[in-house]
């Protein structure tokens, strides 16, 4: 008769030969990975049986076909690590690996800010990138212009697009959206307009709204859709129907209705 500790240790063996192993490494570029995960009918349980993540244990017992490694504890471009552990007849698969490639040389490096201008400089540039200027506006990024098609040039790059400014601090930052599905930003860049803040009333208004000093304006309808657009001292708003509308001017928004 074999000893005990001998048979427990060929019980072993045969667990670890039966698992495998599925690693990825790369960037952290501001996305989640996403894992398809067969069931495996011989063993009555899915693929995955654990993921680390930079060495810890990041999931277990995952219970679905499919799940995403949340990896938003990282900070962007940190490297990151993933270990998947499965069943040794079954093999779990990485929908969007490509979320963690580093691209070679590519940099999103300084942000200028002038008057009525945002600029910024690319070094390694990626063919079919797209950039978008994104604004804090009560500490939250907002985008605030159209996509801007990259050069595609491996050289360095410099772009530039209008912008206008609130009264008092702004601050800027480059989102950059790379084909590969990689996001990149750029560092923060701040702008202090001196201008006086523009004073208005929302209340009791009728054909138009009267602004202190010329502005652009934009007019929201109740779910977000833009209604008029324009720049000025005056907001006309007599080809408005009658609802609830939001008028956002120099970072402010406020509501009013229209009978």
């Amino acid at each position: 008769m074999k000893p005990l500790y001998y048979i427990f240790l060929m019980l072993g063996l045969a667990q670890v030969a039966q698992a495998g192993e599925l690693v990825i490494s790369g960037a952290y570029t501001g996305k989640n990975l996403y894992v398809r995960n067969p069931y495996n009918l011989e063993e009555k349980s899915f693929c995955t049986r654990e993921v680390y993540v930079n060495d810890q244990l990041w999931l277990t017992d995952v219970r679905a076909s499919a799940y995403e490694i949340d990896l938003s504890a990282h900070g962007l471009t940190s490297t990151v690590h993933v270990r998947i552990v499965h069943g040794g007849d079954c093999r779990p698969t990485v929908v969007n690996p490509q979320v963690l490639m580093q691209e070679t040389g590519y940099q999103l490096s300084t942000v200028t800010l002038a008057p009525a201008a945002i600029r910024w400089n690319v070094r390694g540039d990626q063919p079919e990138a797209l950039y978008f200027v994104e604004k804090q506006v009560q500490e939250k990024w907002v985008v605030i212009s159209p996509a801007i098609a990259s050069a595609g040039q491996a050289s360095a790059m410099h772009y530039s697009t209008e912008v206008a400014h609130a009264a008092g601090e702004n601050t800027y930052r480059i989102k950059a959206l790379l084909k590969s599905g990689a996001v990149h930003y750029s560092p923060v860049a701040t702008f202090t307009n001196e201008a006086a803040p523009v004073h208005f009333s929302t209340r009791r208004v009728k054909n138009a709204i009267e602004l202190s000093r010329a502005s652009a304006f934009e007019v929201l309808d109740a779910y977000g859709a833009s209604m008029l657009k324009g720049e000025g001292t005056q907001v006309d708003i007599s080809t408005l129907t009658p609802g609830q509308y939001f008028l956002s001017v120099d970072d402010q928004v406020e509501a009013f209705n229209v009978r």
